[in-house]
């Protein structure tokens, strides 16, 4: 389902200043940003980390729920499944990407043309399934990264100033039964932390993505 074809040019305006982004929020701006870049060719397949998947308490369904999952392995619910998507590497001068341990790259940051526009962001590629028979209410801000020193990082929003907000994942979003829908989701990077753990919080579970091994620039 790659179909990946983001633009990285940034409209520049004449005394625009940097906004700036809290956590859930993002100001109103003239510019369009585009998502950082992504190959048209879908990335390799890597494997995944070797730590093991930890099952949950077995539920009256006969599927076996693993409500934790290494990355880049799916997380699995009751109603939805979650998943943060490898990414291809991209030339240096674009974004910095981050493999970790002998995975893909799991995230990007210092992405140049955010950054020429005052943004220091994290961008995550985030998959969302609902499994249930009926429609399931995808809520933003029941995402949250956990990092590697224990601080917790929310979305931040930046869906006001880019020139393609499908491709990042809004406030909320009706996902109907089956659907998956993948997107991209933003944390405030500028304390350069190293996440630990993405989490997404469905009603009573939490559905959780561990980020095992070295967290390695490229």
């Amino acid at each position: 389902w790659w179909a990946w074809a983001i633009g990285v040019a940034v409209l520049v305006g004449v005394g625009i200043t940097a906004l700036a982004l809290v956590s859930g929020q993002g100001d109103p701006d003239e510019r369009g940003l585009s998502p950082p870049p992504t190959t048209t060719t879908p990335p390799p397949t890597v494997p995944t980390s070797p730590s093991p998947s930890v099952t949950a308490t077995p539920s009256a369904s006969p599927r076996s729920i693993r409500t934790v999952a290494a990355f880049d392995g799916f997380a699995e619910g009751k109603r939805v499944e979650i998943r943060v998507v490898g990414l291809p590497p991209l030339p240096r001068d674009e974004c910095v990407g981050h493999e970790i341990g002998n995975g893909p790259v799991a995230y990007q940051s210092d992405c140049t043309s955010w950054e020429e526009a005052g943004y220091d962001l994290y961008f995550f590629r985030f998959e969302f399934r609902n499994l249930s028979g009926r429609a399931v209410v995808f809520e933003r801000n029941r995402v949250m990264i956990v990092a590697r020193d224990g601080r917790v990082y929310r979305p931040v929003n930046v869906s006001d100033v880019v020139q393609e907000p499908d491709e990042f994942w809004s406030l909320t979003e009706r996902i109907v039964a089956g659907r998956t829908r993948e997107a991209w989701i933003t944390f405030d990077g500028s304390t350069d932390f190293r996440p630990a753990r993405f989490t997404y919080r469905d009603g009573n579970q939490r559905l959780t993505i561990v980020f095992v091994g070295e967290d390695r620039p490229r």
